[in-house]
């Protein structure tokens, strides 16, 4: 059910920011750069950002200054669809929506959605001509887990997605005549994401750098290969050659019943890995009689309801040093290393589910939800019989529809 309370301060938000808005990219629903991506949103999320363009030289721009920047507003009414505000200019407001077909987490996944909601031509600029294939521009798009932390994605589109004029070399040229194809790839390492994108008129690569679990900064090289100053798929207009943003998410508590019920998913995934770390500081202690080849584990003598098994290989010393490591990074805020000495340790031990367990963890900590699922959903198939997890897994996804 849609929240009216907090679309109605949407709505005042965004008329009172509109006196000092332009456009730069990071302004629609939830994207790389300019490239929709198909994922779950977190229901009732409201998010609040500002993005920003560098376009080059003041005396090319004539308007304000160097620089566009624009406020931005999206609402996730519940795990499938979201809403999107900005302004584009100092005087147009447009509205942006993007629909899961999918339910739950998937590695692959579809949406469909709409661009620039508007029934005027748009320009990012006031003082340059409006581009008339800007606006109302629907979309559909594919999004493809490759790897736990590696997504591609591919689609196509309308007017904002279509060039009318070719204006890169090469290989740009070529993908330019498949007018309205759009693609993209993402990586995620060490509390990062890299991306790199083909929006239909230009190539744009960048950078995600997750501050804290709700607090995200935007970097991105836009625009690239462009041999003019100025761009005539923009009509025109400057060329932004520098892209950067900051978004923050979950910037109201949730109702006090949700509030609850995540706490009490918290708590237990923070008794699951209490109980793992438990074990883990025991491993390098442990010797070759408590080793048992029958079932190739190592297992505490806790009541079975609570038993946590980590596999004993001849590396497993280890393994539970990086596992162990994890956890020290981890309260320190370092979720980067955290991550990446259990990428180490699965690197060593691949089939090991507990590992898989923790990296979930930490993304569910940094609102990666499909990263995180995605690595519990490995763990629970590595460890079928860890009723825990599949419970708090299973949490987590009722959490997410509603």
């Amino acid at each position: 059910m849609i929240n009216l309370g907090k679309l109605k301060l949407v709505v005042l938000m965004i008329v009172c920011a509109s006196p000092f808005t332009w456009a730069a990219t990071f302004s629609y629903t939830d994207s790389l750069m300019n490239v929709p991506v198909a994922h779950m949103y977190r229901a009732d999320e409201l998010q609040f950002g500002f993005s920003g363009g560098y376009a080059g030289s003041g005396s090319k721009v004539g308007v304000r200054s160097q620089y566009e920047f624009d406020y931005k507003l999206n609402y996730s009414v519940d795990n499938r669809l979201q809403l999107s505000f900005n302004m584009i200019n100092s005087s147009a407001l447009v509205g942006h929506v993007q629909y899961n077909l999918f339910k739950k987490a998937e590695a692959q996944r579809i949406a469909i959605g709409i661009r620039n909601l508007s029934s005027k031509s748009l320009s990012t600029w006031d003082t340059y001509t409006p581009a008339p294939q800007m606006s109302s521009s629907p979309y559909i798009v594919t999004s493809m887990a490759i790897s736990k932390d590696m997504n591609a994605h591919l689609g196509y589109g309308l007017r904002t997605f279509q060039n009318s004029t070719k204006t890169l070399p090469g290989l740009g040229e070529t993908l330019q005549s498949i007018n309205g194809l759009f693609f993209g790839v993402d990586y995620t390492f060490e509390g990062m994401k890299v991306m790199g994108e083909f929006d239909g008129k230009d190539f744009n690569t960048g950078l995600k750098l997750f501050l804290t679990p709700n607090i995200e900064l935007d970097m991105a090289l836009t625009e690239m290969f462009l041999s003019d100053s100025d761009n005539a798929n923009y009509a025109g207009a400057p060329r932004r050659s520098f892209s950067f943003g900051l978004t923050f998410r979950n910037i109201f508590d949730r109702d006090p019943k949700m509030n609850n019920r995540m706490r009490q998913i918290n708590e237990r995934i923070e008794h699951l890995e209490g109980l793992q770390n438990e074990m883990s500081s025991q491993l390098p202690a442990t010797s070759e009689s408590s080793f048992s080849p029958e079932t190739n584990y190592i297992t505490d003598s806790k009541p079975q309801e609570e038993k946590i098994s980590i596999r004993a290989t001849s590396t497993d010393h280890q393994v539970a040093r990086l596992y162990t490591q994890s956890f020290d990074f981890y309260l320190n805020k370092d979720y980067a290393n955290a991550i990446s000495v259990l990428n180490q340790a699965l690197a060593i031990d691949p089939s090991n589910s507990v590992i898989y367990t923790r990296l979930g963890s930490i993304y569910y900590d940094l609102d990666m939800v499909e990263q995180a699922l995605m690595n519990w959903n490995k763990a629970i198939k590595l460890d079928p019989t860890n009723a825990e997890l599949r419970s708090i897994r299973d949490e987590v996804l009722n959490y997410y529809k509603h």
